[in-house]
C-alpha cells in the first residue's frame, strides 16, 4: 500500500527508534522519537503496560553505567537501558537483570 493511500503507514508516522528497558525478567520495547519524546514518555509507556501499578514518579531509567537518563537525544537506536522502581522515599531497587538464557 502506498503511504498516500493509507495515512497510518505514512513515513511521518514512523518512529525514529526503539529502546529496550530491562528490569529483572522483564524487557519493554518502546518505540519513540528522540526529538519529540522525553524519558517520562518511556516511563508512561511502562506504567500503561503495568496498568498503572507503578506511577512514573516511582521509576528511574539508567544507562548500564548507572547514570540516569535525562534526554532521549542521548540514545542510540536499539539501546538497552535499565529500569528500576522506588522502594521507599529514599531507596531505589538495585539493577537486577535475570539471566535470559533459556537453553539450560
Amino acid at each position: 500500500i502506498h503511504p498516500s493511500i493509507h495515512p497510518s503507514i505514512h513515513p511521518s508516522n514512523y518512529h525514529d527508534s526503539y529502546v529496550r528497558l530491562r528490569r529483572q525478567t522483564q524487557t519493554y520495547f518502546i518505540m519513540c522519537s528522540p526529538s519529540e519524546h522525553t524519558p517520562d514518555y518511556l516511563k508512561e509507556q511502562v506504567s500503561l503496560a503495568l496498568k498503572g501499578e507503578t506511577p512514573v514518579e516511582e521509576m528511574r531509567i539508567l544507562f548500564p553505567t548507572g547514570e540516569e537518563l535525562s534526554s532521549l537525544t542521548e540514545l542510540k537506536n536499539e539501546e538497552e537501558l535499565h529500569l528500576v522502581f522506588q522502594l521507599s522515599d529514599e531507596e531505589w531497587e538495585p539493577v537486577d537483570l535475570a539471566d535470559m538464557d533459556v537453553g539450560e
